[in-house]
């Protein structure tokens, strides 16, 4: 993961990583966005989310496939939720 590569360019383990996430680095690190990604739902199309504009609230009430609790991505969904009141 993203941490784990900050961690081994940080050590000096490697000298290169490509990550997904853009941390406050050390002063000894120098980051530099080369893209930026959008984060998306993905359901099947007979699915009652694939018909109508996608929100928050609504992931809420559906089961959702969500990535590793340890891993940013899922941090920052979880505060995304947390922010809106939804669980």
């Amino acid at each position: 993961g993203s941490e784990d590569a900050y961690q081994a360019v940080e050590q000096r383990q490697v000298e290169l990583a490509l990550t997904t996430l853009d941390k406050r680095q050390p002063d000894k690190i120098t980051a530099i966005p080369l893209w930026q990604d959008d984060m998306v739902c993905v359901c099947a199309p007979s699915h009652p989310l694939a018909q109508q504009q996608v929100t928050l609230a609504s992931l809420a009430e559906n089961a959702v496939i969500l990535p590793e609790p340890d891993t940013i991505t899922y941090r920052v969904v979880d505060a995304a939720f947390r922010e809106a009141g939804l669980t």
